[in-house]
């Protein structure tokens, strides 16, 4: 796991996450290449590229759980909900917890998904 806490790359949480958004969506349409072009170059690069993007997804899978914790946090401190009646607080912050816990079993699954495909690739250059 690389250790880099990204605080030389400036802005928040939400500008890293645009950041990752646009790089990601550039990755989609280099491999979807309209021009008919080659998306990788050899076995080996598909296995980088698939190690990359397993990376990729274990990093997301450890970011959710942060955002849950954060959020339960802030609701007990009194400093999310305002005016919100406490069983409908309660139901949202259920609700998102929830959605996060889902959303970070699906990208560890992703995860090992991407992990056989790129020890699967391996064998293509070997």
């Amino acid at each position: 796991m690389d250790a880099t806490r990204g605080d030389n790359l400036g802005g928040g949480l939400v500008s890293l996450a645009t950041r990752a958004e646009e790089l990601t969506r550039c990755l989609y349409y280099r491999t979807v290449d309209p021009h008919g072009g080659p998306v990788v170059g050899d076995p080996g690069e598909l296995g980088a590229l698939l190690g990359h993007l397993r990376s990729l997804t274990d990093n997301i899978a450890r970011t959710l759980p942060g955002l849950g914790g954060w959020l339960e946090e802030r609701v007990l401190a009194g400093e999310v909900g305002g005016d919100h009646q406490y069983e409908a607080l309660t139901q949202a912050l259920v609700e998102i917890t929830s959605a996060l816990a889902c959303a970070r079993e699906s990208a560890a699954r992703l995860g090992r998904q991407l992990d056989l495909a790129e020890s699967a690739s391996r064998s293509l250059s070997a």
